[in-house]
């Protein structure tokens, strides 16, 4: 965990690369879900096993090109409806 720390603050530049990885660590997500780069935060939106809440956080993205419903399995209602009535 350390090294993918190291390396994400170390190479900037490489951030979105490391972003595309399918096999980066739950942690790792949830660091680059906070990425400054839009892209970066749209790799990790667009990751097939994110986690319910980094899918729930992204559809709440302050940029509106991440702001797209998950799809979400076994979410309850209140928690679908919440993420339509986003703040915009």
């Amino acid at each position: 965990m350390e090294v993918w720390i190291e390396v994400i603050e170390s190479y900037t530049d490489i951030r979105v690369w490391i972003a595309q990885n399918k096999f980066i660590p739950n942690e790792i997500m949830e660091v680059l879900s906070e990425d400054s780069s839009e892209r970066v935060r749209w790799m990790i939106a667009s990751i097939n096993r994110l986690p319910e809440h980094l899918q729930i956080k992204m559809a709440k993205d302050h940029d509106l090109k991440l702001r797209q419903p998950p799809i979400l399995v076994g979410v309850s209602v209140n928690v679908m409806q919440d993420l339509t009535e986003w703040d915009y």
